[in-house]
């Protein structure tokens, strides 16, 4: 109502899923589907839950800001979202046999810490080449808590999100707000 939008986004762990790696799933998240050999199922690349995967992006880009999980280095950048995330979709709908190798990558969208670690102050050459290859002035990462909460490097124009909030990390409530181009944090009142 407010005009904002919620953007649901490819991560490391559905990808998981849908390649039936489910040693992160809690016990009770196989009893939806009846077991392990269920769950395996619905999740495995043309299942009803991998469908489901296939309408979610694995980067977007809004106004000038491009989301994705890990983060876009230029290797991937230079190909554009499109091609990106159409060959994540047709693997889910089991349209294309094989898994494409950016969702597997170390340093491939969904798993890539480069610019989410210690370090990634000194990673800014590649985020600004991602970002001018995409035409867009910023990018929002997560899949790396931080401990210290939102925060942003390369001059505001990477901005990382994963405040660890569940149990395994008990990180705080935070959210980030984008709006007419300006960047603010937002906490509970203390």
């Amino acid at each position: 109502a407010a005009g904002g939008e919620l953007l649901r986004l490819l991560g490391n762990h559905e990808v998981m899923n849908a390649q039936g790696d489910v040693r992160y799933v809690h016990s009770k998240g196989f009893d939806d589907f009846g077991g392990y050999k269920g769950r395996l199922k619905a999740f495995a690349p043309g299942g009803p839950y991998a469908r489901m995967l296939a309408e979610q992006p694995v980067a977007a880009r809004r106004g000038g800001v491009v989301f994705v999980h890990g983060g876009l280095l230029p290797r991937y950048a230079k190909n554009g979202l499109k091609t990106l995330n159409e060959s994540a979709r047709l693997w889910l709908l089991r349209q294309k046999s094989g898994i494409p190798f950016a969702l597997t990558d170390s340093e491939g969208p969904l798993w890539s810490r480069h610019f989410s670690d210690a370090q990634a102050s000194a990673q800014c050459s590649d985020a600004e080449k991602s970002l001018s290859a995409l035409q867009a002035s910023a990018m929002v990462v997560a899949h790396t808590p931080q401990r210290d909460g939102i925060n942003a490097i390369c001059g505001g124009r990477v901005w990382r999100v994963d405040v660890g909030m569940s149990k395994a990390y008990g990180g705080s409530v935070q959210a980030l707000e984008i709006k007419g181009g300006q960047f603010r944090v937002l906490k509970p009142a203390e």
